[in-house]
């Protein structure tokens, strides 16, 4: 196979070599040209309003691409009046805030547990490398132990917390 140009001039929009396909500097803004997924089952208890890292994964990026993040995270507490917060962060080759703290469980359903689920882009990653973006969660409020991955504290089991990064060609 060669490679695929289009348009005039011609863009490479994919490109083959030694039998490997890869995405070309043509590619249509869009496309999706990475992912990367992860999960974690380690429950995160936070009695206090430090940030502690929840859930993160890398990806490698081209220059001029964006970063699709979708999160979706268990929390829970041991009690009422004890909400939840959270930030997500990149860092690597530049770093930047993607989600500023914000409430992510309210105080007056927090002992029943429940999820947060969000889709968050970032800016346009200027510099091709590796970025890594971090959920980050705390107690905000309150004296009782919020539970990230867990929905559940008073069973003390774990459920499953994902991060997917998608790569957007810019």
């Amino acid at each position: 196979m060669g490679d695929i140009i289009l348009g005039s001039p011609g863009k490479t929009v994919l490109s083959e070599s030694g039998g490997s396909v890869s995405w070309g500097a043509g590619v249509p803004t869009g496309t999706i040209i990475g992912v990367e997924n992860t999960t974690t089952t380690s429950i995160v208890a936070k009695s206090d309003s430090t940030f502690t890292t929840v859930i993160s994964d890398s990806i490698t990026v081209q220059a001029g691409s964006k970063v699709l993040i979708n999160v979706s995270i268990p929390i829970s507490a041991s009690s009422d009046s004890s909400p939840a917060g959270g930030q997500i962060l990149q860092t690597g080759t530049a770093s930047a805030t993607i989600m500023s703290s914000t409430e992510v469980m309210d105080e007056h359903h927090a002992s029943s547990g429940g999820y947060f689920g969000g889709t968050f882009m970032s800016g346009v990653l200027s510099t091709a490398g590796s970025y890594t973006f971090s959920f980050q969660g705390n107690r905000l409020s309150g004296s009782h132990t919020v539970y990230f991955v867990s929905a559940n504290p008073g069973s003390g089991s774990a459920s499953i917390a994902t991060m997917t990064l998608y790569e957007i060609a810019g």
